[in-house]
């Protein structure tokens, strides 16, 4: 933790927030100790110029250390405090859209991003968007789930999943496309009998429905991203699957099913289910007379080597 902004500061005080061992010999000049505020060797330094000063290169969401790295982990939106200028690896994961009802199309699920960035000291706005809220429309109105929230940190932005569209939208039964894009499966014509999947965050197509208007299948959601390899198993193992489309006749049929957090679409008069909490999954859309879900919220997390 950072030492205190006003009052006594003791040498020792120093050391110890430098990384020192308490008790044991140190200098004003030593370069750890130096290291806190940036001055060069022999420079003219009072104690004052201490006071706030941190060992710690970050702080701010949840944090863990694993492996040799720190992690901060935001599941909603907060601050990370940079200490110091350094190379900092990062997830953003963005908001999967929601599902609609009336055999609607699954969320897409949110944009996947994961990279290095460059940090300079000072506070860095951290935003986790949050899941598309679900939507429906009785019988015969169109509806689409809502966009799920864009996250962002450093000037790196992941966009939301698109919601999926019932049967009576257009293109009718459309699973919702990812937030890269990725298109989400198609209905089954004349569109009312099996939905399609939504996109995947990143790569994967929602499946289209398949069979006939009295034998439908519909849609699987599309395929997600997997955790970075080598991170924390405190983070979900994958991130921005498509919700899975709701199916019109349950007996003769079947609904679509989420993927990497994506929600199941639900039979004729079942529910959707909601994509997982902080992997972007897109909502998965209801059947002919159930209720559709949200998509998931998204998440951010960095990490680096300590």
């Amino acid at each position: 933790m950072a030492l205190p902004t006003s009052g006594p500061l003791s040498l020792n005080a120093i050391h110890v927030e430098a990384g020192g061992a308490s008790g044991t010999q140190a200098s004003i000049n030593d370069a750890d100790i130096r290291a806190l505020i940036g001055k060069a060797s022999g420079a003219q330094m009072s104690f004052s110029e201490w006071y706030g000063a941190s060992g710690e290169f970050a702080s701010g969401g949840t944090e863990y250390t694993s492996g040799g790295y720190k992690y901060h982990v935001f599941t909603s939106s907060g601050t990370l405090t940079v200490n110091t200028s350094g190379t900092v690896e990062y997830l953003i994961v963005a908001g999967g859209g929601g599902g609609s009802a009336l055999a609607g199309g699954g969320g897409g699920g949110g944009q996947v991003r994961t990279g290095s960035t460059s940090l300079t000291a000072g506070n860095k706005s951290v935003v986790v968007g949050g899941g598309g809220a679900a939507r429906s429309a009785g019988y015969p109105n169109a509806a689409t789930g809502d966009t799920g929230g864009s996250s962002s940190f450093n000037g790196i932005s992941s966009a939301g999943g698109a919601g999926g569209k019932n049967r009576y939208a257009s293109p009718n039964s459309q699973g919702g496309a990812s937030g890269s894009g990725n298109a989400g499966g198609n209905g089954v014509a004349p569109g009312d009998a099996g939905a399609g999947g939504g996109g995947g965050g990143n790569s994967g197509v929602g499946a289209s429905a398949t069979g006939s208007y009295d034998v439908a299948f519909a849609g699987n959601g599309g395929s997600g991203t997997a955790r970075p390899s080598g991170w924390i198993t405190n983070i979900p193992a994958a991130y921005g699957g498509g919700g899975g489309g709701g199916a019109f006749w349950s007996s003769s049929g079947s609904a679509g099913t989420g993927t990497s957090g994506g929600g199941n679409g639900g039979a004729q008069t079942g529910n959707g289910t909601a994509g997982a909490t902080n992997t972007g999954g897109g909502g998965g859309s209801a059947g002919n007379g159930g209720v559709p879900a949200n998509g998931g919220s998204g998440i951010v997390a960095i990490r680096y080597l300590v």
